[in-house]
């Protein structure tokens, strides 16, 4: 947790969280990619219940409280596990675009939005494996049955896809841009962008330690390479930077 006004911070859970959501009771949802689970805290961060998914790799996590469900992305094996909201237990598991638990999509963050899911991914061909890096991010309608349409593609391992007054926004990490809906760009930061969220004003966008120095895609900027939260204010384009030197990725950002 990070207080902009002091630029104190301070740990609030223990683990390698690469999503995370707040619900309406104010209890927080996380999925865990190192040890493969899913939790449900309470405001103090104090675990209430973990499901540990085996197996798998977690990256995405989204949550519908109006249908009750909860959304997995699993980046290992590209598939989409669905649970209820108040055990946790499993519904059912999709594929993204195939039966075959390849993980070459890479699909990795998500988001929901009147009932839609929206995901990101490296490689809609599934082809990233092979350096072959047609990322995007795709609407996916379990409504129906699985039907996937590719909304925004031609990205560059995209992460943290989101709606934001009412526009599909993403980062494309490696050239550090935010992207909205029809891919205009935002604004852009010096480093690999991941975890994206906006107050009334601003954009807040966070920045990893930088391990792609040879491949990232960066214009007309020095690059970055330490950890922290940028918070944009796009119609200015100026920014504030809070270094986050204590940890080396940042995967998600929320603004209470």
């Amino acid at each position: 947790m990070l207080k902009t006004a002091s630029g104190d911070i301070k740990r609030v859970y223990e683990g390698s969280i690469r999503q995370f959501e707040r619900l309406s009771d104010g209890t927080v949802l996380l999925v865990d990619g190192d040890d493969g689970s899913l939790s449900r805290v309470n405001e103090s961060f104090d675990p209430i219940r973990t499901v540990e998914l085996d197996g798998t790799q977690p990256c995405g996590l989204a949550v519908n409280e109006a249908d009750g469900v909860v959304y997995v992305i699993d980046s290992k094996q590209d598939t989409i596990h669905r649970f209820t909201l108040d055990e946790l237990s499993t519904i059912d598991v999709s594929y993204f675009t195939t039966e075959a638990k390849s993980g070459h999509h890479h699909v990795n963050d998500c988001c929901v939005h009147e009932g839609m899911l929206y995901l990101s991914y490296f490689s809609f061909s599934g082809n990233f494996r092979k350096r072959v890096f047609d990322g995007g991010v795709a609407a996916y309608d379990f409504a129906a049955d699985g039907a996937l349409s590719e909304l925004i593609s031609g990205l560059y391992k995209p992460h943290s896809p989101c709606v934001i007054d009412g526009d599909i926004h993403v980062v494309d990490s490696m050239t550090g841009r935010v992207l909205r809906g029809d891919k205009t760009t935002v604004c852009t930061i010096p480093g690999f962008a991941r975890g994206l969220n906006k107050t009334a004003e601003f954009y807040v966008v966070g920045q990893s330690e930088n391990m792609y120095l040879s491949e990232m895609q960066l214009q007309g900027s020095t690059l970055m390479l330490n950890c922290g939260i940028h918070v944009v204010n796009p119609t200015a384009d100026a920014s504030l930077f809070f270094d986050v030197s204590q940890v080396t990725n940042i995967h998600e950002v929320a603004v209470y």
